[in-house]
């Protein structure tokens, strides 16, 4: 904040090195007229990762909640469906077993491996890796 009119304190201080300048942006002053566009919040849009999306997709379709499907154990139809969306997210994304696994809570990038294998078989189709 400068204490004199013209600023003068200010640009002494800036020349010396003790200030850094400040853009001001959106400072209103008394009897200026106020520009109503910068008074509204910008609207807050959600962005799921795509899989998340995924994974909800596979347990909508199977009956499930996407939190059944991460994690250890589960039941026949839960793992076909685990099986499913492994194999969704090996194909419709560039995650690696890994990563995959990690994202699934599992505990190795092999269980990810063998569960998409197996859906192929059963499905009759092709591995995506």
């Amino acid at each position: 904040m400068s204490l004199s009119p013209d600023g003068f304190v200010d640009r002494v201080r800036q020349r010396e090195g003790r200030m850094t300048p400040v853009r001001r942006a959106n400072v209103y002053y008394p009897g200026q007229p106020r520009d109503e566009r910068y008074d509204k919040p910008a609207p807050v849009v959600k962005v799921r990762p795509l899989e998340e999306r995924i994974l909800d997709e596979v347990a909508e379709k199977h009956g499930f909640v996407a939190d059944d499907l991460k994690g250890g154990r589960s039941s026949d139809e839960a793992s076909r469906a685990k099986h499913e969306a492994m194999y969704q997210l090996a194909k419709r994304t560039s995650l690696s077993f890994v990563a995959i696994a990690k994202f699934m809570r599992l505990k190795d990038h092999t269980t990810v491996s063998y569960g998409v294998r197996r859906h192929c078989e059963r499905n009759g189709l092709e591995r995506p890796r």
